[in-house]
C-alpha cells in the first residue's frame, strides 16, 4: 500500500480529526491490492499473445536474454541495464496496453 496512504490514515487517528474504523483502512488496502493483481495478469496475457503474434520479437529477446543472462542462473535486477531490447518490448506493451483500455 501506499506509504503516504498509510501515513495520512494514521496521522488522522493519532489527531482524531477522523474517527476511521479499521474497516477503513482494510477496505483501501483492499482496493490498492488486487486492481495490481489484475492488471499484472492483464499485461503479461499481453505480452505472450504479442510474442506469439511476433516471433521474431520473441527470437531477439531470447537471444538478449542468452548473452545477458545466460541459461545457468535466473535474470536479477542488475541485468536490466544490459537488458536494452527486452527493456524497450516491455515498455512498449505497457505503452500499447495503455492505448487499447
Amino acid at each position: 500500500m501506499n506509504t503516504d496512504t498509510c501515513s495520512a490514515y494514521l496521522l488522522q487517528r493519532i489527531r482524531c480529526i477522523i474517527s476511521l474504523p479499521d474497516e477503513q483502512l482494510v477496505a483501501t488496502g483492499t482496493d490498492f491490492l488486487f486492481p495490481t493483481a489484475s492488471t499484472v495478469a492483464s499485461t503479461l496475457n499481453f505480452a505472450m499473445v504479442f510474442l506469439l503474434i511476433y516471433p521474431e520479437v520473441q527470437t531477439k529477446m531470447q537471444q538478449e536474454m542468452d548473452t545477458v543472462v545466460g541459461r545457468d542462473r535466473l535474470p536479477t535486477l542488475d541485468d536490466r541495464a544490459r537488458s536494452v531490447e527486452t527493456s524497450v518490448l516491455i515498455k512498449n506493451i505497457i505503452r500499447n496496453i495503455a492505448v487499447l483500455t
